[in-house]
């Protein structure tokens, strides 16, 4: 099977086993997973499990399986229905709307489908916390700047993702923001080489990295990974003083993009 956008994980940083947002502060790639989005609901359609959503509408969605040609249909609350993709194989399958934006990223076990056409109500919520953590009283009003680190990883056994970048889908929508920027350990395996440089606490800026808002006109261009190879970089939350606004689900979005 051809790579896709579910062999391209974003992981926490801070040692192989850790799985705390507030500690992913550079050093070795962790074996956790940064989720986007929370997809439940799924039963009808057996041997396929959601292992990640991202860019969908919060809401409820149709996820639909068609028996006589193995495949996935995906169209999100208040969207359109995507492009048809075949899973016959099993593996990893990135199932979208016609957007190509709204994903749902699933594991197939072909022998597990089911024998006639099946459809699944998926409701789509949040992941509060998955990378930075809420913001005080205190931090609100004083000012605050804090960092975290994540890997990308190219988890397909054999194909070599291309031309990788990242972009700033949408910004927070608080007093807050958010910029990106590569760590200068460039890319390796996350755990003996191109490890993430370490930083003493969340507010001391890593070393060595340069922090923009990329977006889909100017990306922060990554390069090229091949099967198992990682890169790090950073995300910077930016606090400002007497920040009054009360935002309880403030949310950014960052896209990889690359050639697959």
């Amino acid at each position: 099977m051809g790579i896709n956008a579910a062999h391209l994980e974003i992981r926490l940083s801070g040692g192989a086993g850790n799985s705390n947002p507030n500690a992913s502060l550079g050093g070795i790639i962790s074996s956790t997973r940064v989720l986007a989005q929370e997809a439940t609901g799924i039963s009808n359609i057996t041997g396929v499990v959601i292992d990640y959503a991202g860019g969908n509408n919060q809401g409820t969605g149709t996820l639909a399986f068609v028996a006589a040609t193995k495949q996935l249909k995906w169209t999100p609350a208040g969207g359109m229905i995507g492009t048809a993709v075949v899973v016959e194989a099993g593996g990893r399958f990135a199932v979208s709307d016609y957007t190509e934006r709204q994903q749902l990223l699933v594991t197939v076990t072909p022998a597990s489908l089911p024998v006639a056409d099946q459809t699944d109500t998926i409701t789509i919520g949040t992941f509060p916390n998955k990378t930075f953590d809420d913001v005080t009283k205190q931090e609100s009003f004083s000012g605050m700047v804090d960092y975290r680190c994540c890997y990308i990883k190219n988890v397909h056994p054999s194909e070599t993702a291309y031309g990788i970048s990242l972009i700033i889908d949408s910004n927070t929508v608080g007093g807050d923001d958010i910029s990106l920027g590569k760590d200068p350990a460039g890319i390796g395996n996350g755990s003996t080489t191109g490890v993430a440089t370490t930083i003493v606490n969340e507010s001391t800026a890593p070393a060595g990295v340069t922090f923009s808002q990329p977006s889909a006109d100017i990306p922060l261009f990554i390069g090229s990974l091949a099967p198992g190879e990682t890169a790090a970089f950073w995300e910077k939350r930016n606090v400002p003083a007497l920040t009054s606004i009360a935002e309880p689900n403030d949310i950014s979005v960052v896209s990889v993009l690359a050639y697959l």
